[in-house]
């Protein structure tokens, strides 16, 4: 009976997590909704207090704000090697995900004409149409490419924050906007880097306020992240709770 009602309670406790981690997804979800402007508005619904007053959002061509972009590496990859290659898997909702990665040994300064830097926006230029447009910040110091099919951009941060820009081009006013520059082919669609920055047009605030609601939205991720890993944390300790309550048999035992 112990055993059972131990078992029934670590039940209720992810159910219950997972809950929350929902209920924190939808309440980004429907902030982001009202921090950016709607289609034809240069306003959002909601402005912190001290952007109140402050003029409206301005409209400008994401290359105004591109330092310079570049593709990634063609050459072939490895389950070993010197740097870590990112691929379309590892973008996952703007963020990156660094497991599953492939490999590459270059010499270094090879190695330097394709090195991500901080605050890189990356782009998913072709592939699937239902995929196509992918857009990931990269945050991190890691020495790290990218395959050819992704475009990396590196922005002006003293004009534009690139986690405010990786909010803005995952919403889905411009996820749908970015989509329409896509060009389908045999059972592809492909963004050309130069259209996107030409054609592109974003909007804007200042930079105090882009990175109010980066930090905001920033902090929101991590609230979710550290609740994740709680959630992960109680599946593994009801797993192993389960192996103490229900030990297989050994071998030969009947």
């Amino acid at each position: 009976y112990t055993g059972w009602y131990t078992l029934s309670l670590h039940d209720a406790l992810p159910i219950s997590q997972s809950k929350k981690i929902d209920e924190l997804k939808t309440h980004k979800q429907g902030l982001m909704q009202r921090l950016f402007p709607r289609e034809g508005e240069n306003t959002p619904r909601l402005r912190f207090p001290e952007f109140k007053n402050a003029r409206g959002w301005e409209m400008h061509p994401f290359g105004e704000f591109v330092i310079k972009y570049f593709y990634g590496t063609s050459s072939s990859t490895s389950t070993k090697g010197q740097y870590p290659v990112l691929r379309m898997g590892n973008m996952v909702n703007g963020r990156l995900d660094y497991s599953n990665l492939v490999y590459i040994d270059l010499d270094r300064d090879s190695f330097e004409s394709f090195r991500l830097m901080d605050g890189d926006i990356l782009l998913n230029r072709t592939i699937s149409p239902a995929l196509v447009g992918k857009i990931a910040l990269f945050r991190s110091e890691l020495e790290c490419m990218t395959a050819s099919y992704i475009v990396t951009y590196r922005m002006d941060q003293e004009r534009i924050v690139p986690s405010f820009c990786n909010a803005l081009l995952n919403t889905a006013l411009y996820q749908k906007q970015i989509k329409t520059l896509s060009k389908p082919s045999v059972s592809q669609a492909n963004i050309n880097p130069t259209t996107f920055q030409k054609e592109l047009i974003i909007s804007v605030p200042s930079v105090a306020e882009q990175q109010r609601i980066a930090f905001c939205l920033t902090s929101l991720d991590e609230l979710i992240a550290a609740q994740s890993a709680k959630f992960e944390a109680l599946k593994a300790h009801k797993k192993g709770l389960m192996q103490q309550l229900f030990p297989t048999p050994a071998v030969g035992e009947a």
